[in-house]
């Protein structure tokens, strides 16, 4: 293995030697601190010139500061409480432990917390971590910038999507610094060319007086236009003017962004806008959901909320059977879902259990499932390592198969929890809890929700995902599984 004497790990480790049985000092950590930090930084190939490129982007600024700083004494002290909390192990420093050819894992056996060497180890850990963080911002930022100028020539040669892209961008300021002039000049050109989506543009900065002076009749005007021609947004927006105000205004006031104007109720124009906008949304399932969702915390949050509740109600059902974690929230924060829960999870279980034996002839099954039932099925894993339950499995496995929930479910305990002698399996234990919530009755997905939850499987919406697994547990009868909801109010 070749060794590359200029790494950062390796000139910790000669610094590491030197300060073996020292206690914290301030003035060597610092003086320690800058070499090891440069190093860090030239390995990660953040030099001088692309650190001055970064200080010119405002939107890195929250990912170079800590970068930044380590170039210097007062900035090293300013971040050293920053490190003492940051537990990961992380680039570079990953190795430390982990790596019995550096050396390291024995050294840090010895290492105490609160001496020198521990307290630059965590340095340099922090240090590496941010100067990556900042590496893939700025390649992501390259790649963005790039993006843009091809949309700003694509939207120079007549394409409107590239124009309201571009609008969006300038306006929003998530992929770019926000600017409301070049903002409103690509909703402009998409207007000229008869877009629903530029009109909506245009309104949006009249509503706001950005770029251009508030203006409600304009902004109407336009949003009126956008409707009519399609947008989604503009439907909404306008089905909601006539809902008569805000639950706290007690005139008949509408705001929409920094403009007001008078606007009686009149429900049948409410009506007229929203159905025309879940019309619009065609089979997009996510759409819809996002709609009618919209829906019904416009009314919710209105004027004529009460007299309205019911409606509002109903939007928040067909929200949620269509998976908007919002409406599921909302639907158990406004009513009692839990007074219609039926029965008891676990005394179905039972049920189901005492059947399975008596149709089986296997008793093992309904040893797993009391284990489960009494919370006992982790504890003692150990003692029942020897199980064979290859029967078991085969028969639980053509009824999971044959749609039987709770068979998936006990399945995807077996594996979860590690009994018998095939221990613990994550991935078949996700199989089977989604085919348990797959089933016809979904009371069995709280399982599911506390693998996305405790991060056990893969997720990028983890928390979103749990929600609408415990929301679909618990309105179909599992009332363990508003306790688990109970966290995200």
């Amino acid at each position: 293995m070749q060794i590359i004497y200029d790494s950062p790990r390796v000139q910790f480790y000669q610094r590491a030697i030197k300060y073996l049985n020292l206690e914290f000092d301030e003035k060597i950590f610092i003086e320690e601190c800058l070499p090891l930090f440069d190093s860090i930084r030239s390995w990660n190939h953040l030099d001088s010139e692309t650190l001055n490129w970064v200080k010119s982007k405002p939107m890195l600024n929250h990912y170079s500061i800590p970068v930044i700083d380590g170039m210097t004494k007062e900035g090293i002290m300013r971040y050293r409480e920053k490190w003492l909390d940051d537990d990961g192990f992380w680039g570079i420093f990953d190795q430390f432990i982990s790596n019995p050819f550096s050396g390291f894992h024995e050294i840090s056996e010895m290492i105490p917390c609160g001496t020198l060497v521990y307290m630059l180890k965590k340095a340099c850990q922090y240090y590496d971590k941010k100067c990556k963080e900042l590496c893939k911002k700025i390649d992501e930022l390259k790649s963005i910038e790039e993006m843009l100028a091809e949309k700003e020539k694509m939207a120079s040669s007549g394409d409107v999507g590239a124009m309201v892209f571009l609008g969006d961008a300038y306006h929003e300021g998530m992929l770019c610094r926000r600017d409301v002039k070049k903002s409103f000049k690509y909703y402009q050109m998409a207007a000229e060319s008869n877009s629903a989506d530029g009109w909506f543009g245009m309104a949006r900065c009249y509503s706001l007086g950005e770029c251009v002076e508030a203006n409600a009749e304009k902004a109407i005007t336009l949003y009126e236009k956008a409707a009519s021609n399609g947008n989604c947004k503009a439907m909404l927006l306008l089905g909601s003017t006539y809902l008569g105000g805000g639950a706290s205004d007690k005139t008949d006031k509408v705001y929409i962004g920094n403009v007001s104007f008078d606007r009686e109720y009149d429900f049948s124009k409410v009506k007229f806008w929203y159905d025309k906008a879940i019309v619009a949304c065609g089979d997009d399932k996510e759409a819809l959901a996002l709609c009618y969702h919209r829906i019904a915390a416009d009314i919710q949050y209105s004027k004529n909320k009460d007299e309205l509740s019911n409606i509002a109600e109903e939007y928040h059902r067909k929200a949620a059977d269509l998976g908007n974690v919002g409406s599921m929230l909302d639907l158990l924060r406004i009513y009692d879902i839990a007074e219609s829960l039926d029965d008891d999870f676990m005394q179905k279980y039972k049920r189901w259990l005492d059947n399975v034996v008596e149709e089986s002839g296997l008793k093992t099954i309904g040893i797993i499932g009391a284990k489960y039932i009494e919370g006992s099925l982790v504890t003692e894993k150990q003692e029942d390592k020897k199980n064979k339950i290859k029967a078991e499995f085969k028969w639980l496995n053509e009824k999971a198969k044959a749609s039987d929930g709770w068979a998936a479910f006990t399945l995807g305990n077996i594996c979860y929890y590690g009994y018998g002698a095939w221990g613990v399996r994550i991935s078949k234990a996700y199989e089977y809890y989604k085919l348990a919530s797959d089933s016809v009755n979904p009371v069995y997905s709280i399982e599911l929700g506390d693998m996305y939850w405790q991060k056990k499987i893969p997720c990028v919406q983890r928390r979103n995902s749990a929600i609408k697994c415990y929301y679909m547990s618990l309105i179909n009868g599992n009332g363990l599984a508003l306790k688990r909801l109970e966290k995200f109010f």
